[in-house]
């Protein structure tokens, strides 16, 4: 799949359950290739801004309970949409 990136290299590249490793990261940036992720809590933000991601897509609990989270050991506040865009603002 991060071959098919590389090549097609689409406009946005978006990240839900997961994070690719840094030498990815850099490797999808040099492409031109804008990135996304998805956080459902503080410290998931943390980790995409550590990281070098471009934007944070805040994904609270009206998702449906299938949010895309990155750290699942953390204890899940249930937040909603828009607390969680004030808490991580």
């Amino acid at each position: 799949m991060f071959a098919m990136l590389l090549e097609e290299k689409p406009d946005v590249v978006s990240f839900h359950f997961g994070l690719a490793r840094p030498h990815q990261i850099q490797a999808l940036h040099a492409a031109g290739i804008v990135l996304f992720a998805t956080a459902t809590n503080l410290e998931e933000t943390r980790l995409i801004e550590a990281a070098g991601i471009d934007a944070i897509v805040a994904q609270g609990y009206e998702a449906g309970g299938h949010r895309g989270v990155l750290t699942p050991d953390t204890e899940d506040s249930r937040l909603g949409t828009l607390a969680l865009t004030r808490i991580l603002v």
